[in-house]
């Protein structure tokens, strides 16, 4: 970053010119700095928290009060909201492969709920996967995992989406996404953060 003193011929100016450098102001200083084009990092690390932190995010918005008065009087040690520990140790337990938890306390306990059907549909750079419940569903939410050219393990890195189970069967959209083949995994979550057993591998060639 440059300081300029009458830029542009001119005693200011902001904006790019040529899409090459940009004028600018910073505490009363004119500058200029190089151009450049914000991205939006998909890395499979940083899909998988964003993916996991819209799903937290949006439980807590539609959780009941019951639910949400432990963790809101738990904060108040931590000097914090309710919200706020709440998505902190979800993403705590999700960073180290665990699943979130909806209860405080709230210890492991209900039945494992069975392994989803799932069938995919490819489209122009999107996957459509039908999601069917076996005998015992969850009862909070579904994990989809994928991968191009191979089946996938499902771990951390590989979460492309999380959201709550709304119906049988449920439908997810996985895009914008490379043409090929993806291969998609499912696990099913409870409340108590339990997964259940995986789907067996569904696949479809995306253009």
């Amino acid at each position: 970053m440059a300081r300029v003193t009458g830029p542009l011929m001119s005693m200011d100016a902001s904006g790019t010119v040529a899409g090459a450098i940009v004028f600018s102001r910073w505490k009363g200083l004119s500058y200029v700095r190089r151009h450049a084009i914000p991205n939006n990092p998909r890395a499979p690390k940083q899909v998988s928290v964003r993916a996991m932190m819209t799903f937290v995010s949006r439980a807590w918005g539609t959780s009941m009060i019951a639910v949400q008065a432990p963790w809101n009087l738990a904060a108040e040690t931590q000097h914090m909201s309710g919200f706020n520990y709440f998505i902190g140790h979800a993403m705590s337990r999700w960073r180290t492969f665990r699943g979130p938890q909806e209860q405080l306390p709230n210890v492991p306990v209900t039945p494992l709920s069975d392994a989803p059907t799932v069938t995919v549909t490819g489209g122009v750079r999107e996957a459509t996967l039908s999601i069917a419940y076996g005998l015992v569903p969850p009862n909070w939410a579904w994990l989809v995992f994928a991968a191009l050219g191979a089946p996938v393990t499902p771990a951390f890195s590989n979460l492309v989406g999380a959201f709550a189970y709304v119906s049988d069967p449920d439908v997810f959209v996985h895009t914008p996404i490379v043409p090929g083949v993806w291969h998609y995994t499912l696990f099913g979550m409870n409340t108590d953060g339990l997964f259940s057993l995986p789907s067996v591998d569904a696949s479809d060639t995306v253009t």
